[in-house]
């Protein structure tokens, strides 16, 4: 009897588009937590990336975590709102109520009226800026300047 299967199998599958495998993955047990050494991405990152919304949700309810953030200093959430899949964030966000995840807390913030944090909703309208062509994305105090990455 095989074993159980890997978060890089879970991970290759979300990067593939494979939806229906990536699915069955998460119902076998595979890794939700897995982070790939390349770009620093959850398996929840790239079915985000991918649009795979059900494969997502079933992360989520396996307890994927929402506040893991990636080379590019994106959540999932940030990832499928800025990578062109914005219709996710909101059943993640209400799947991660539904299974007490929705606590989750992303960077510090200037204002000290929340107590210095924010949740991962607050971050969601208010991480991204656009200054003319330059992307930054913020995290708290931390800003990644992407106009000067190499090809």
């Amino acid at each position: 009897m095989p074993g159980k299967p890997t978060g890089a199998a879970l991970h290759n599958a979300c990067y593939a588009g494979d939806g229906k495998r990536a699915e069955a993955l998460v119902a076998l047990g595979a890794d939700v937590h897995y982070i790939s050494k390349a770009n620093r991405q959850t398996p929840l990152h790239q079915a985000c990336i991918q649009g795979l919304e059900q494969a997502a949700v079933l992360m989520v309810r396996a307890g994927a975590r929402l506040d893991v953030r990636d080379y590019y200093n994106r959540t999932p959430l940030e990832a499928a709102r800025d990578l062109g899949h914005p219709e996710l964030v909101a059943p993640l966000m209400a799947e991660a109520h539904t299974v007490g995840l929705d606590q989750l807390v992303i960077g510090a913030t200037n204002d000290t009226t929340g107590g210095g944090r924010r949740k991962s909703s607050d971050v969601l309208a208010n991480s991204r800026h656009v200054l003319g062509k330059k992307k930054v994305y913020q995290a708290g105090d931390a800003q990644l300047d992407y106009s000067r990455r190499t090809p």
